[in-house]
């Protein structure tokens, strides 16, 4: 059986978890899910041009969940997002939500979170927020 703590290992995760901090355990389940919709997102586009190294594809990512062989459904969630880290050069998962809140706090267009990530938490939350007002995602805008 695996438990909480196991799962530090598994997904090469930053951080001890806290079971009761429930915004970190919220975004560690987030970045997980969003694993798969980056790689869907992104399938067979051609990525160099962002210092991509190897463009993971959702055939590659249902290869690798299909096969039984490499172990448990978990254990080949755990490859995948292995994958995904080596792909972005990242040594661990960073699942913190304080971390993540001051990530896209950034206001400097220049700084690693804002390339990564804030500029386009904004442009997909104000998309969002056009379509569906009151989005609990434009909180972060």
């Amino acid at each position: 059986m695996v438990t909480v703590q196991d799962h530090l290992v598994v997904f090469r995760l930053c951080d001890s978890i806290d079971v009761l901090e429930k915004n970190d355990v919220s975004n560690l389940y987030e970045s997980l899910a969003g694993n798969f919709a980056g790689v869907a997102q992104y399938n067979g586009d051609n990525r160099q041009f962002e210092g991509a190294t190897f463009n993971l594809t959702l055939d590659t990512v249902c290869d690798i969940m299909v096969n039984e062989s490499l172990g448990t459904p978990v254990k080949r969630y755990s490859l995948v997002n292995e994958k995904i880290l080596e792909q972005y050069d990242k040594k661990c998962l960073d699942y913190k939500y304080d971390k993540l809140i001051s990530d896209l706090s950034q206001t400097d267009w220049r700084c690693e979170a804002s390339e990564n990530g804030g500029k386009t938490v904004f442009i997909h939350c104000f998309k969002f927020v056009e379509v569906h007002a009151g989005c609990i995602c434009c909180i972060l805008c």
